[in-house]
């Protein structure tokens, strides 16, 4: 091909390209735009002990957990497990928080178990006891109870800490 038809050649696709609008665009009228279509929302599922699983997470958040244990704070959902109806824990280097719910059912036997050396903490739950050894235990009167283990800077079971867990976890049942 010559020369001169090449040139040609790319003339006229110069020209092909900037009459059809080639760079430029433009935005579609409102009325070409289809709506977005909204998802339905689920509502959260009622959370008893009857359905054989709890969401601990749900009660007590990775945000909680960071004003216990600070920063860098890692949480892990574990699910249902024989009479583990649920349980949430968070970590970091310098502690740990665990958030469990066992089925009331085991209440009285469990309570008998570590009744020794234990303390009721005044107003919290239906009933409840903190065990050094075993942690914060509260009947919630929903059909399950909650077990709280706090352990902050390898001491043990933190009493004070379990406390306030347990009723921010009471605040969101």
């Amino acid at each position: 091909m010559s020369k001169l038809k090449l040139l040609a050649a790319a003339f006229v696709a110069l020209a092909l390209v900037t009459s059809c609008g080639g760079g430029e665009t433009t935005a579609p009228d409102a009325a070409d735009v289809p709506e977005p279509v909204e998802e339905p929302t689920e509502e959260p599922a009622e959370q008893d002990a009857a359905s054989g699983s709890i969401d601990t997470c749900a009660f007590f958040s990775e945000a909680d957990a960071k004003k216990f244990l600070g920063g860098g704070v890692t949480q892990e959902a574990k699910p249902p497990q024989g009479s583990l109806l649920g349980q949430c824990d968070y970590a970091t280097a310098e502690g740990l928080i665990s958030v469990q719910a066992r089925p009331d059912t085991e209440w009285d036997a469990t309570k008998s178990t570590f009744e020794e050396n234990s303390e009721e903490i005044s107003g919290l739950g239906e009933d409840n006891f903190f065990n050094s050894s075993f942690g914060l235990l509260v009947l919630t009167g929903e059909g399950y109870f909650i077990h709280v283990l706090s352990t902050q800077g390898g001491q043990g079971f933190d009493k004070d800490s379990s406390v306030e867990i347990a009723e921010i976890v009471l605040g969101n049942i």
